[in-house]
């Protein structure tokens, strides 16, 4: 993660911008987070380098079979 000149405001791969915690859990840290390319609102979960016993890495993989749109229709779209 870089940060830019603000040292409050963090950039996640030159593309999501933080902007605030919005949880925890055993293993990160989860951020409300802003494509700046299109605006969208996204979750990014974040993992401490010196965890233990590294998840974030198997929890990706898992999401990658399993992509899930949630339109504002109220309903629930797998791909």
């Amino acid at each position: 993660m870089a940060s830019s000149a603000n040292s409050k405001e963090f950039i996640v791969n030159q593309k999501y911008r933080l902007i605030k915690k919005i949880g925890s859990g055993s293993f990160g840290e989860i951020y409300l987070g802003v494509n700046q390319t299109n605006g969208e609102e996204i979750a990014v979960k974040l993992e401490s380098q010196k965890a233990r016993h590294p998840q974030l890495l198997y929890e990706s993989k898992l999401y990658k079979l399993t992509v899930v749109e949630w339109h504002e229709n109220d309903k629930l779209q797998l791909h």
